[in-house]
């Protein structure tokens, strides 16, 4: 019998939800054993105005909440999407504006570690071992191939091995020590290519 897709159990009615309005969503499974997603998002309020929330999602339970402080500090009111990965129990995120910032799961807030030489909007976001990767990124007035890695132990940022093509908005799976990316938007051309990474961990 082939996979088939169901609903997680869930939670009572009158338990808060998110929105059907967030935009832009990025979604990561964390925490210790898996048990908890999130949801980093754009709600729009009843105002037209943009609030950028952050949901967790008890899995085993199907209960939703959320989080406070909601979000980064640095990131004001920038609207686009929004990219998330985890390692160790930390949500990093690289924000719509560009900048990059990381949520301490057991603490509960955010805080704005040293920032990547190159634009973060639109990159895709990898783990490799013990470094958070980001790939491609979409700039002010051009699409970009850098690729970016950060170690959180010493909070410092390195340079790898630029993607074939400019690239953003690529899809990404991880086996191993090594990521896989395909596709994406390259500012006129949509790519249907595979290319692979290894860790910069060797």
């Amino acid at each position: 019998m082939g996979a088939t897709f169901s609903s997680p159990p869930s939670a009572a009615p009158a338990a808060i939800l998110p929105p059907r309005g967030m935009s832009s969503p990025a979604l990561v499974i964390c925490g210790p054993d898996a048990h908890a997603a999130y949801l980093f998002a754009d709600e729009s309020t009843p105002l037209g105005t943009l609030s950028t929330d952050l949901w967790s999602l008890d899995i085993p339970t199907g209960n939703w909440s959320l989080l406070n402080p909601t979000s980064p500090v640095s990131e004001g009111h920038s609207k686009g999407p929004r990219r998330l990965t985890c390692l160790d129990n930390i949500l990093y995120a690289a924000l719509a504006d560009g900048t990059f910032a990381e949520f301490e799961i057991d603490e509960g807030t955010w805080s704005s570690p040293s920032q990547p030489p190159s634009t973060l909007s639109c990159a895709v976001p990898v783990i490799l071992d013990s470094s958070v990767g980001f790939i491609g990124a979409e700039g002010p007035s051009e699409q970009i191939d850098v690729t970016q890695f950060f170690n959180p132990a010493n909070g410092s940022w390195i340079m790898g091995q630029p993607y074939p093509h400019a690239v953003n908005r690529a899809g990404s799976a991880v086996i191993g020590s090594t990521a896989y990316m395909f596709g994406g938007f390259g500012g006129r051309d949509f790519y249907g290519d595979l290319n692979k990474l290894d860790s910069p961990d060797g």
